[in-house]
């Protein structure tokens, strides 16, 4: 019985997803036009950053998330969102057209 409910996800001893399971379920809900499912369901990696420390150490992976996100929000049609997600390290962004 234990098998089988594992099987389909359903044990709620279970613990949460960790943060590169839950990133590649994002990456599969936007291959298949669930942009803003995958937004969803990121939330929590970039807000607890307390977990983050915890759980991960990879700056790139924190990077690529980043970037997803910014990728998602611009396909669901929130531009200042996508922004945000790519000024997440706090440089700001270059500028667009003929530098000065």
């Amino acid at each position: 019985r234990r098998r089988r409910s594992a099987a389909i996800g359903a044990n709620a001893e279970e613990p949460p997803p960790g943060i590169r399971q839950t990133f590649i379920s994002a990456l599969l809900l936007d291959t298949s036009g669930q942009a803003d499912s995958a937004v969803s369901i990121t939330n929590a990696i970039v807000t607890d950053l307390e977990a983050w420390d915890r759980q991960e150490r990879s700056t790139f992976l924190r990077a690529a998330i980043r970037l997803s996100r910014a990728r998602w929000f611009e396909a669901v049609g929130v531009p200042e969102n996508a922004r945000t997600e790519y000024r997440w390290h706090g440089l700001p962004l270059p500028r667009r057209g003929p530098q000065r």
